[in-house]
């Protein structure tokens, strides 16, 4: 077999689960070889499998699924968006929050670095391109320079006066600002 053809059917190990340096005893997602920026990092549809989990359905849960759900899944205002199964959730899933993020979205959903990643760091994405729920509120530990300290669901709103980040936010996002600008 042609080293095309085992590239195929074997795709390069491009990323990893390691532990991160902002969240003691957490896990993050590493970049294991480096990136030119506006490359793919995840396909969408390795996890973009999602379905919306009513809040009052939320209430619902047991502690342990509580904490899964409100440490992984970007919320919207009608419940969180949640994969298949919580057991079986995509690398893609651990790629935690920076206000200075390297990875963005594209059009096709698809995570894609914002600029050039170095072998070994770790990927990082704003939620603020993605979360539009007026609810959530988080804080923060990034430790950026320029840090907001406070991560909210209104976030997308102070970002998207720069054009630079409003061209990474998701297309879901992205729609959901159209949507408001069209009323």
């Amino acid at each position: 077999m042609s080293p095309n053809n085992v590239i195929k059917q074997f795709p390069l190990v491009r990323i990893e689960i390691k532990p991160t340096k902002i969240l003691d005893g957490e896990v993050g997602l590493f970049s294991t070889r480096a990136v030119s920026k506006g490359s793919v990092i995840v396909e969408a549809k390795y996890y973009s499998d999602i379905k919306i989990l009513p809040i009052t359905k939320f209430d619902a849960l047991d502690v342990v699924t509580k904490g899964k759900v409100l440490g992984f899944c970007p919320s919207t205002p009608k419940g969180f968006e949640v994969p298949p199964d919580l057991n079986y959730i995509s690398n893609a899933w651990y790629m935690n929050h920076s206000c200075e993020p390297n990875v963005g979205f594209n059009d096709g959903y698809d995570f894609i670095a914002i600029k050039n990643i170095k072998k070994g760091e770790e990927l990082f994405w704003d939620y603020g391109y993605d979360e539009n729920n007026s609810r959530f509120k988080m804080k923060c530990v990034c430790g950026s320079n320029n840090c907001r300290q406070i991560i909210t669901g209104n976030d997308w709103m102070m970002l998207m006066k720069d054009k630079n980040k409003f061209k990474y936010f998701s297309p879901k996002l992205k729609k959901f600002i159209k949507s408001k600008n069209t009323k």
